[in-house]
């Protein structure tokens, strides 16, 4: 009888410890992939900042450069090409990629003036730039486009509401 309740509490001790260890185990493991994630958003942070400071010194030293009004507004008017290390970059563990976006460059087509929307198509076709933004401004100020199958007569300070609008302009 001793012998089989000796046996027993053996066994029961191996299960037990089985168990720590696995709880031990799993917790280690849950706080490695915790220090790793905070790891990564580290190296993340930090490699998002580097590319900022990476983009604002090279824009900021080829200004220096550019004292001249003219040669300056043109590279400022180009920005989405202006820096030279375009693409993605690796610093240690992480890789990042700098975009340049001019917030104040984006239009509104519906409420843009005919200037303002003769540079914009000029971008694209010189030929019909002109052309595009009168019809525009008349579809948007008077609800009036003629000339094209499909034209649709709205209501006054209308806005563009589809590309589909867009593309029924004459």
């Amino acid at each position: 009888m001793r012998r089989g309740f000796t046996l027993m509490l053996v066994l029961w001790l191996i299960v037990m410890l089985g168990t720590i260890s696995a709880t031990i185990v799993l917790g280690t493991r849950e706080a490695s992939a915790l220090g790793g994630n905070a790891r990564a958003r580290l190296v993340g942070k930090y490699a998002a900042e580097s590319g900022v400071a990476a983009a604002t010194a090279e824009i900021e030293a080829a200004l220096q450069g550019r004292p001249d009004t003219l040669e300056r507004q043109a590279y400022l008017n180009r920005l989405d090409a202006a820096l030279s290390g375009r693409g993605e970059m690796t610093l240690g563990d992480a890789t990042f990629a700098v975009t340049l976006v001019d917030v104040s460059a984006r239009l509104d087509v519906g409420t843009a003036d005919e200037e303002a929307l003769t540079r914009f198509f000029g971008l694209f076709d010189q030929s019909t730039a002109r052309t595009t933004a009168v019809a525009i401004r008349r579809y948007v100020d008077r609800g009036e486009v003629t000339g094209t199958p499909g034209s649709q007569s709205i209501s006054r300070g209308s806005t563009l509401a589809a590309a589909r609008e867009l593309l029924s302009l004459d």
